[in-house]
């Protein structure tokens, strides 16, 4: 007998373990597509709104149309789309520096109009009848700072 069969010759096993990843990849191509279908299974499952959409596709037409009218409702009841008269100011750049500074003047010749014609609207300002000055005085180096002496010449330089 030969001692050449019990062992096994090298390229075979080659050949045998180049099958095994033929079928491993084989195998695991299976379960990618497995996995694939289920997830197409999973992802093809109707869900409400198709559901209704194709049942009575005229309900859904009407429902948006409804919401959207609601939403022009509440912007016309807000005045949202009244139109106003145009001004000078619409289509100016307000933070560019020619604008506030053409603002300003604008500002201080209604100022000037008003003291020469006379405002019948009340200032936001008042001045006021009677003023109160306090004074604080502070000396580290002092036990009492406000003596009678002291009192008296701040009154007369009041």
């Amino acid at each position: 007998m030969d001692n050449t069969d019990d062992k096994e010759d090298p390229s075979k096993l080659n050949e045998s373990a180049s099958k095994t990843k033929e079928e491993l990849e084989e195998e695991e191509n299976k379960l990618q597509e497995e996995l694939e279908e289920k997830e197409i299974q999973k992802l093809s499952k109707p869900f409400f709104l198709g559901k209704l959409f194709v049942r009575f596709p005229w309900v859904v037409v009407i429902l948006c149309w409804l919401i959207v009218a609601v939403f022009v409702g509440i912007t016309i009841a807000l005045g949202l789309f009244e139109m106003t008269d145009q001004g000078k100011r619409d289509y100016l750049v307000w933070s560019d520096y020619r604008v506030k500074r053409r603002d300003r003047l604008v500002l201080a010749q209604e100022d000037m109009d008003r003291e020469l014609i006379g405002d019948s609207q009340e200032q936001r300002s008042f001045t006021p009848d009677e003023w109160f000055t306090n004074l604080f005085y502070k000396c580290d180096d002092c036990e009492d700072v406000f003596t009678a002496e002291i009192i008296k010449k701040i009154y007369e330089a009041e």
